[in-house]
Parts: structure tokens; C-alpha cells; sequence
């Protein structure tokens, strides 16, 4: 049985240097692939979400107390089956503190379609239900829900929050 007795042989600088170099090489190969795919995606999404960023909601109260939806399309293309859900809160209190006041469900309306470039806007029926009945001084927000012109469910509320229904 024999053993190896002599020194390891560890290679030349330029031997090394080649070596880091390859790996390194690799390494920022790897890394720029993972930096398009990223970006690819993010600028699919961002295509996606084009048409879902120009719809807008705003609900409110008249002097008679009638609470109406706007829905507004400000994109090229028409949007499918809005449904939206009307909220009321009353106002904050004065001077702060407290835990904000809890909002409630006033009601809903929906829009069948809402052509291009054009605005809507339907009342909601809450008589039959008095204790959902909006106060003096309630705030008003709204959330929606509908489909864009190439199939996708997206939801929004009056805050601008944007999100995809998957």
C-alpha cells in the first residue's frame, strides 16, 4: 500500500485567476437572466393592469339623502360587470384619538357595461334597511369589482388600491 507523500499540486496564478474568472462569469450570466425575467414580468403585469388603473369609483350622499356609485372609464375600452359595494363611516373624531369609527355596509349597485371614455352613475336602494340608513356627516367609500376588456377580474376601492383576481 502506498501513500502519497508528496506535495499537493495547487496550480500556477494565472491557472487561479482563470479559474475566479469563470466563475464569476458565470455567476453575472446567471444573474443578468434573473434580472430580464424579473423585468420581463413586471412589465407584462404592468400591460395588464393599464386598462384596470383608469377605472374609478366615488360614492356619496345628496341633500335629499339619496347615496349614488360613479364609476368612471377613462381608458380606450369598455369594462364588463361592475359591482359595487357602498360604505359608510361616521366622521373621525375631531381631535384625534380613539380608534377610527367602524364603517358599515350602506349598499350595492352594479353597471352592466360601461363604454369608453364614459361615466356612470346609479343610486342605492337601502329603505328597506333602517339601520344601515346613512347619517349626517357620514364619509362614503367604495369598492368595485369588475372585468376589463380582455377578460380579467380586477378589484378596487376608492383608496386606489388595484389588485388582480386570480
Amino acid at each position: 500500500m502506498e501513500f502519497a507523500t508528496g506535495a499537493v499540486e495547487w496550480g500556477t496564478v494565472p491557472d487561479w485567476i482563470a479559474g475566479i474568472g469563470s466563475v464569476l462569469a458565470f455567476a453575472g450570466l446567471a444573474y443578468g437572466l434573473w434580472w430580464e425575467i424579473r423585468q420581463r414580468r413586471l412589465d407584462r403585469e404592468d400591460a395588464m393592469a393599464h386598462q384596470a388603473r383608469l377605472i374609478m369609483g366615488v360614492a356619496g350622499a345628496d341633500a335629499a339623502g339619496q347615496v349614488s356609485a360613479l364609476v368612471m372609464n377613462n381608458s380606450s375600452m369598455p369594462v364588463y360587470g361592475v359591482e359595487c359595494q357602498i360604505f359608510a363611516a361616521p366622521p373621525p373624531p375631531r381631535y384625534g384619538g380613539g380608534a377610527p369609527p367602524a364603517r358599515r355596509h350602506v349598499g350595492s349597485t352594479t353597471f352592466a357595461r360601461i363604454p369608453a371614455g364614459e361615466s356612470q352613475q346609479n343610486t342605492v336602494d337601502w329603505s328597506q334597511l333602517t339601520d344601515k340608513a346613512p347619517q349626517s356627516g357620514d364619509t362614503f367609500s367604495i369598492t368595485m369589482m369588475f372585468v376589463d376588456a380582455t377578460g380579467l377580474v380586477w378589484t378596487r376601492s376608492d383608496a386606489g388600491a388595484l389588485r388582480r383576481v386570480v
